[in-house]
């Protein structure tokens, strides 16, 4: 089962390497992996730009803001997983995360959905 990943990146250039990463790293190894700088002002569409040229491995789509929303949207467009699954540009994903859905969905065909925990981690 491939799984669509969608990134929206809006100013989190602190962040948004460490949730790519996250994605690239997973143990599921089917993975479209969608990011999309919003608009951003802070240097973070050239971050990700120079990470992908170095590590490559995803999509990366970069242009004017048009809100979340509408950013989620293009994504779900470009999606070409049978799964999708959004990740803010803040956080990040355990190495397992995506296999532990995958599987769940798999073993359950009687779900269309499923919600990860989340862990607080203050820097």
């Amino acid at each position: 089962m491939r799984v669509s990943v969608a990134i929206p990146s809006y100013n989190h250039r602190e962040y948004v390497l460490l949730a790519i990463d996250s994605v690239l790293h997973q143990t599921w190894s089917d993975i479209d992996l969608i990011v999309i700088d919003d608009g951003s002002t802070d240097g973070s569409a050239e971050l990700i730009r120079d990470h992908h040229k170095r590590v490559g491995g995803f999509r990366f789509f970069a242009r004017e803001n048009r809100g979340l929303i509408r950013t989620l949207n293009e994504a779900i467009e470009l999606a070409d997983g049978e799964c999708f699954c959004e990740l803010a540009s803040d956080d990040y994903l355990t190495a397992d995360s995506i296999e532990r859905r995958s599987r769940f969905l798999s073993d359950h065909p009687q779900y269309i959905a499923v919600f990860a925990g989340g862990l607080l981690v203050e820097g």
